[in-house]
């Protein structure tokens, strides 16, 4: 073994570049499975297939031959029966619809769309419809023709009917379930950790920046009326980047807020760029989603904070609650890296950066609210010191700083009961 010091010194230099390179390919490639584009249930697109599915069924299974026949007399009734009881079924869906989002919007909060956006509620609706129609088209088929008609007609009702039934039982749960604020607080918590244990899968190392990169070639401005970015297709930002030898850097991710007027999305590149596609790989919409938003659950878990602690409800055990899950999610990024902004390709060029929330962004939106309104009860109070005093002992050293400085100004601040 020869060398020397010198030697040895390079070696583990070079070892620790290989490692880091090789962290950050499988970072990317986490990256990209995380944010890439995921088509938004189109309910009405559901509710037409299935109409279409029961009217079709409703048109061909009476005019089947084969197997057991029954009397059209009987069959038919049944049929108009079963469809006019399909009409509540259907009203049963936007009933738990209203009062769930009702309840959501004056007791939880505005931005929660959980049961609204659940793809049960509008299969259920769908299923109901087609059902529906089912029993209707195969009814009026059936009163007129031969005296007698296939078994499966009424058999395939009484099983759709079944099936209603169970559905109807469950998207009842699913309601009862989320007007209890456990469950929503839940429910939301594991909304949230899905996104953070998604885009966050590496160690901390460095919460330094990224190099800035080649000179600014163009820049796009956001030219429509203010809304929110909601999904960044980063396979296709990067297929785009490399196709065209620049680095696109946005200046938004989802979750924030993207205002006419202003620069979104920069090209970085040492040649000139006269155009770049690149809102053809976001998504944009007014009501933010869980899909690749990491600080919704905690904006979220806040607006549930803030009513529980407001004067007209006054109840500091939901707020603690609350608070248990801001930890839990905090706790889940404390030792994660977080600046990951800058994605390769296959060459290692950097090719898409993406402006991720930081250490402090997570702490201002998942601490501070709370820590500002907990100096009216002792316990909410003593709850967050026990958060940051937990935070301190998980985190890296690194990240101790603002922890501290929340601390020293939450110790600093005494508590004053409202009058």
């Amino acid at each position: 073994m020869g060398g020397g010091p010198e030697a040895v010194r390079e070696t583990h230099a070079t070892g620790q570049r290989s490692l880091r390179a090789w962290q950050r390919r499988g970072r990317d490639q986490n990256l990209l499975q995380a944010l890439r584009h995921r088509r938004r249930l189109r309910t009405g697109i559901v509710q037409a297939l299935y109409l279409i599915g029961g009217t079709t069924l409703g048109v061909l299974l009476p005019e089947v031959d084969a197997g057991p026949t029954i009397e059209r007399t009987t069959v038919t009734p049944m049929l108009f029966g079963a469809a006019g009881g399909f009409i509540s079924f259907i009203a049963l869906v936007f009933s738990l619809l209203f009062l769930v989002i009702q309840y959501g919007n004056t007791s939880v909060s505005p931005r929660l769309t959980i049961f609204r956006d659940d793809p049960m509620v509008w299969h259920t609706f769908g299923f109901f419809t087609a059902v529906f129609a089912y029993c209707l088209v195969a009814g009026m088929i059936t009163g007129t023709g031969d005296d007698t008609v296939t078994i499966l007609v009424p058999a395939v009702a009484i099983t759709l009917l079944v099936a209603s039934l169970a559905m109807s039982r469950a998207i009842q749960l699913r309601a009862l379930r989320l007007l209890q604020f456990n469950s929503i607080m839940e429910e939301v918590r594991t909304r949230g950790q899905e996104v953070i244990t998604s885009l966050y899968k590496t160690a901390f190392h460095s919460d330094a920046a990224d190099q800035a990169g080649p000179p600014t070639a163009w820049e796009l401005r956001w030219q429509r009326p203010t809304t929110l970015l909601l999904q960044v297709d980063l396979p296709r930002l990067l297929s785009l980047a490399t196709e065209m030898d620049v680095l696109i850097e946005l200046r938004a991710v989802p979750g924030q807020e993207v205002r006419r007027g202003l620069v979104l999305a920069v090209v970085r590149a040492d040649h000139p760029v006269t155009e770049c596609d690149i809102l053809g790989a976001l998504t944009t919409g007014s009501d933010r989603a869980f899909a690749q938003d990491p600080l919704l659950a905690f904006r979220l878990l806040n607006d549930i904070s803030n009513r529980a602690l407001s004067i007209s409800i006054n109840d500091p055990a939901t707020c603690v609650q609350v608070l248990g899950c801001i930890y839990d999610l905090l706790a889940q990024v404390a030792d994660k890296q977080l600046q990951l902004g800058t994605i390769t390709d296959e060459s290692g060029v950097a090719r898409v950066r993406l402006p991720f929330p930081s250490w402090e962004d997570f702490l201002v939106v998942g601490v501070d609210e709370v820590a500002h309104y907990s100096t009216h009860d002792p316990t909410v109070h003593a709850r967050v010191e026990l958060l940051l005093q937990d935070l301190l002992a998980i985190a890296p050293p690194e990240r101790h700083a603002p922890l501290r400085e929340r601390l020293d100004r939450l110790l600093a601040t005494p508590t004053v009961p409202r009058a």
